[in-house]
């Protein structure tokens, strides 16, 4: 495992950027209406990073094989 070092502005930052994000996904604006809730939303964040995780590993071509479903 790689060890990363992060300053503590730069995460609160990032941290900050992903919290309103999910904060917004959650508005009637973007859910047509339809009431998610905010776990839900940290949900979906979590399997996005895990699948982006196994992209940087190599697990997985991005563009998946339009054939297969």
């Amino acid at each position: 495992m790689t060890r990363i070092t992060i300053q503590p502005e730069v995460l609160k930052e990032i941290t900050g950027v992903i919290e309103d994000a999910v904060e917004y996904a959650c508005t009637p604006d973007v859910t047509q209406g339809a009431l998610i809730s905010g776990e839900t939303v940290w949900k979906i964040v979590e399997c996005l990073a895990v699948a982006k995780q196994a992209e940087f590993e190599g697990m997985f071509n991005e563009d998946p094989d339009p054939s297969y479903s």
